[in-house]
């Protein structure tokens, strides 16, 4: 039987630059496709690659402009939230408040530009229902948003948000 030498047994990660690329003990994951990380693939980290984030988005937008039910202004702001809060991979529900307030700080300019201040308040009103956020939460939103780009447009003709929106936390 031979002796093997000291850190150079089979499966274990080389433990210097001069013993070539590392290579791990256990098998590792691509976070976005779950595919195995194969030995060359450790030089460079496919999970940061934006051309597969970039494929993502386009059939997420593609599938939400599929979609016969929802209004353009609707379907724009879909896309926006999804866009942000794919940003993070992993959010737990308590942290929606938050997300929705940097949401808001950053996308209040194109959301005001697109003209879908409606949206975001249905948006926003769809997360309380859901129990994602509170009332006063949804309050403290529209507030903010409104404090960042003015008070809000007088409503179209045939708007819904002619509408009051009456909420209940019972």
């Amino acid at each position: 039987m031979s002796k093997r030498k000291a850190g150079k047994a089979k499966g274990r990660p080389k433990e210097s630059p001069d013993d070539g690329p590392f290579v791990p003990i256990r098998h590792y994951y691509h976070s976005h496709n779950f595919l195995k990380i194969k030995d060359k693939e450790w030089e460079h980290s496919s999970d940061s690659d934006d051309e597969e984030q970039s494929w993502d988005r386009a059939v997420a937008e593609s599938e939400i402009n599929d979609f016969t039910d929802l209004s353009e202004g609707e379907k724009q702001l879909l896309i926006l939230w999804n866009n942000y809060i794919k940003s993070d991979t992993k959010i737990a529900n308590k942290k929606i408040p938050q997300h929705c307030v940097n949401f808001i700080k950053s996308h209040a300019k194109t959301i005001r530009d697109r003209g879908i201040d409606e949206q975001l308040q249905w948006h926003l009103v769809t997360l309380w229902d859901e129990g994602l956020i509170s009332s006063d939460h949804l309050s403290s939103c529209l507030d903010y948003y409104y404090s960042l780009v003015g008070p809000p447009h007088e409503p179209k003709m045939g708007s819904t948000s002619s509408q009051a929106i009456v909420l209940d936390d019972d």
